[in-house]
């Protein structure tokens, strides 16, 4: 696709989409297929099951549990969730990944995009 010019955009530190590719065609970005930073999971993070408050809805536990409503996308990632609104279901569990394996992913993504 020869009409399609790849070029750069300044994300927020907390952006899941650092490492994904963004285009211009036609006067429009738009991103490529989307590469979540990886976080690690040791196994002893913590497990939440959702209750009535947090039905369809990331943005509460990623608020509490980091102090910032942008990281939900953490949440879902480790657990697979597609779409919260639809998959976040009361009952369920979910797993919380930690706070500094979360900033960690972020900072291997910032350091390999600065690195490019």
């Amino acid at each position: 696709m020869a009409d399609k010019e790849k070029f750069e955009l300044e994300l927020p530190f907390t952006s899941p989409f650092k490492e994904t590719p963004l285009f211009l065609k036609g006067g429009k970005a738009f991103f490529g297929i989307w590469k979540p930073p990886e976080i690690q999971i040791d196994g002893d993070e913590r497990r939440i099951i959702v209750d009535e408050a947090h039905v369809g809805d990331l943005t509460k536990y990623a608020d509490e549990e980091y102090g910032d409503a942008s990281l939900f996308w953490a949440i879902g990632h480790v657990n697979k969730i597609d779409y919260p609104p639809r998959d976040v279901v009361k009952g369920m569990t979910i797993i919380i990944p930690k706070e500094e394996h979360v900033t960690a992913a972020l900072q291997a993504a910032q350091e390999r995009k600065q690195n490019v």
